[in-house]
């Protein structure tokens, strides 16, 4: 199964607000930190859309300031 994982930084006070967007989204799951407002989200990248790099467009979600990708796995089988 494809799986990336990124960091969702959110913007000053919009901690709470990202996470609810970010849980909203099909085929993730969200981590927030318990000391910094920044969470890890872990995406099924099998359910993507044709043509779709993430699972959110960052500008579509205000409260994120950014969203950096850190791990991305495909096995061998996936990719034939």
């Amino acid at each position: 199964m494809p799986v990336q994982s990124f960091l969702a930084f959110s913007q000053p006070q919009q901690f709470e607000s990202m996470l609810l967007k970010l849980q909203a989204i099909e085929g993730a799951e969200v981590f927030p930190a318990d000391n910094r407002e920044v969470a890890i989200l872990v995406w099924d990248s099998d359910l993507a859309a044709p043509g779709q790099k993430g699972p959110v467009e960052p500008d579509s979600i205000e409260e994120m300031q950014c969203l950096a990708m850190v791990f991305g796995h495909s096995s061998i089988a996936d990719q034939d």
